[in-house]
């Protein structure tokens, strides 16, 4: 017990080579956002704020004893650190302090994030880092996915009433696509589907770069689990029914048939041609079980009494309510279109099989243009940028800012509506020069990637890579990457950090 708790095995462990504290705060990542418990955000507050700070004391112990740790990315750091600063210095007079405390927490996650491989590979082989780091993760994220397909199945909804424009929305949802149909999705635990594809592609990605790699032993309990994991988020996948997961995926898949058909012409690899054959077909099926999960899933559904459950935020406590009080009082009346969305059929047309004609597999738009008013949005953020071109705004400042003008001119960031696009989030909070800084980087370490994936043949690094991208293409749909430390922000600095180690530690 001495030798264990000894002061240079805590170094180690905390500090020197701190395997603890990326498996921590990955973990923490991947938690549900499941605010039914009273006062969670208080404590949720407490843990991220505490992890921040062990993320300080990380990078301190390395600039003052292995500065070599740091010998890449070191341009864009430094850049990236300017950009933010002078965001804050032209926008002073009408930052936020959340915009400055967000500007400095994504600094000081890119940089710990971003050296996370490196630091860990100073002592440990790949088994001891993806095994330590990613299987509590992997473990919480099954957990709170079988928790959300028992929702599902059990057609639950739940809402949460807050400060916010629209409730909490938690386990299924009826989105209406007019003429009195139905998508369902599943909200889950995470209260969106996009957090729970942009959390359950990512690690399922882990989960093959575990099972492949001939150097991680895996045992057959592990391979069980790992296996059981990756049925249940292909199904949760489905039925979270993203389009922007799904094109990611889509183009994901072709992008790597694209390369090992390069690989065949300039090496005639062979094994590249059974390569794209096992891709094609992998695809097909994806894409066929896809539709398939859906249409099983909601014939289940359609058989079983839907369960409305409301309650309200108040002062930290979470309140249940009644359906005929949020019908009645004025006070409710911006959440009741999204709460009362769906209307129940009654027991006498589920007999007649009525419900079924309701629900429409294939995702449609809910409103009258493609995107479910993503374009809307797009062109407001844009329209909004050009107001202050050069730094941008601030980060997170969409709303306050949009505010200041008339309300006809931004009617939807006014309100609080998320941007859905991480590079013109970006663009207009760190303006053309934040968004330069950022995408110069970006071309210089794919282009680098690239020729290594081409002259190559590890699958281990095609799968890190081609995650990268599907991070990347996501992000395309929703606005969190270099914004605020959400799972795919860390999964996305720890694939650059490994592909960047894989690449024999060139300076990028």
């Amino acid at each position: 017990m001495k030798s264990l708790l000894s002061k240079e095995k805590l170094i180690e462990l905390f500090f020197k080579y701190p395997v603890a504290y990326y498996s921590i705060f990955f973990l923490y990542a991947t938690r549900s956002q499941f605010y039914m418990i009273n006062n969670i955000a208080i404590y949720d507050s407490i843990i991220h704020n505490l992890l921040i700070f062990w993320g300080i004391i990380i990078i301190s112990y390395y600039v003052i004893f292995n500065r070599k740790v740091f010998d890449n990315h070191k341009k864009f750091i430094f850049l990236w650190i300017i950009s933010s600063v002078v965001t804050i210095i032209v926008n002073i007079y009408q930052i936020r302090f959340d915009s400055i405390r967000s500007a400095i927490l994504t600094i000081i996650v890119i940089i710990t994030f971003l050296y996370s491989y490196r630091i860990l590979r100073l002592k440990y082989n790949d088994e001891v880092i993806f095994k330590c780091i990613f299987y509590p993760s992997i473990f919480l994220k099954l957990v709170s996915s079988l928790v959300s397909l028992v929702m599902y199945f059990y057609n639950v909804s739940i809402f949460i009433i807050s400060d916010l424009p629209n409730p909490y929305t938690y386990g299924i949802r009826y989105v209406t696509v007019g003429n009195d149909t139905y998508n369902l999705l599943l909200y889950g635990t995470f209260f969106s589907p996009n957090k729970e594809v942009m959390q359950a592609i990512p690690l399922m990605m882990i989960v093959f770069y575990i099972l492949l790699n001939k150097k991680i032993a895996v045992n057959k309990i592990e391979k069980i689990i790992l296996s059981v994991f990756l049925v249940v988020e292909y199904i949760v996948v489905s039925l979270c029914n993203s389009r922007g997961a799904l094109y990611s995926v889509i183009g994901v898949f072709i992008l790597y048939i694209i390369i090992l058909l390069i690989k065949k012409i300039r090496r005639n690899d062979e094994i590249s041609i059974k390569k794209v054959l096992i891709l094609i077909a992998s695809l097909c099926l994806i894409l066929f079980g896809y539709s398939g999960v859906k249409t099983v899933s909601a014939a289940i559904v359609s058989k079983v009494d839907y369960k409305r459950h409301i309650y309200e935020n108040i002062d930290g406590k979470i309140v249940k309510i009644n359906e005929e009080d949020v019908k009645k009082n004025a006070e409710y009346e911006k959440y009741r279109g999204k709460i009362f969305e769906y209307n129940p059929v009654r027991t006498q047309d589920k007999i007649e099989d009525k419900l079924k004609d309701k629900i429409v597999i294939d995702k449609e738009d809910s409103g009258e243009e493609l995107g479910n008013g993503r374009i809307s949005i797009w062109k407001e953020t844009l329209k909004l940028y050009v107001k202050k071109p050069l730094f941008g705004i601030g980060q997170g400042m969409n709303t306050e800012f949009a505010k200041k003008f008339n309300y006809d001119e931004f009617p939807i960031l006014s309100v609080g509506v998320a941007i859905h696009n991480s590079y013109l989030a970006l663009l207009l909070f760190q303006g053309i020069v934040g968004i330069l800084v950022v995408f110069l980087w970006l071309f210089k370490l794919l282009i680098k990637f690239l020729k290594f994936e081409l002259a190559t043949n590890s699958d281990e690094f095609s799968i890190m890579h081609m995650s990268l991208y599907f991070i990347l293409i996501i992000s395309l749909f929703l606005d969190v990457i270099f914004i605020r430390d959400e799972f795919t922000q860390l999964m996305m600095l720890f694939s650059i950090g490994y592909l960047t180690y894989n690449i024999r530690g060139e300076s990028i």
